[in-house]
């Protein structure tokens, strides 16, 4: 049996290679079709998580503890990210993109913070031993 793409006209058309920065991406099989690692991680990697699926798991075996692994639900060229909450009796897969907060700097870019005060406060300090 062969397996000839045609465009819309009937023309052969070849297979279509996707990139990702400049190499050419392979297409991971489905999470359902092959094994992956699991690696702990500290719970705190759960609040640098943007979840976007939640899957209830029955994790029979594995510790209490948060895991990182990647999740396929189809085969494709780029996998999600995923982490593994497991809970005494419970545990959820939990996919989506891990974000890393941008530090700007010590100091503060409010304008408020810098405005020269309209009601006057004649140079009044604050004491922070009066809490």
């Amino acid at each position: 049996m062969t397996l000839v793409k045609l465009d819309p006209e009937g023309t052969p058309v070849e297979e279509v290679i996707t990139d990702i920065d400049g190499a050419e991406a392979v297409p991971v099989p489905s999470s359902f079709d092959r094994e992956a690692p699991l690696l702990p991680l500290p719970w705190s990697a759960l609040a640098g998580f943007n979840v976007a699926d939640v899957y209830p798991l029955d994790t029979t075996g594995l510790p209490p503890g948060l895991y990182q692994t990647e999740f396929n639900y189809r085969k494709s060229v780029q996998p999600k990210e995923a982490l593994i909450l497991v809970k005494t009796g419970e545990s959820w897969l939990l996919c989506g993109v891990r974000r890393s907060p941008v530090f700007v700097g010590l100091s503060v870019a409010y304008s408020f913070f810098d405005a020269d005060d309209a009601a006057g406060d004649e140079d009044e300090e604050l004491d922070f031993a009066m809490i």
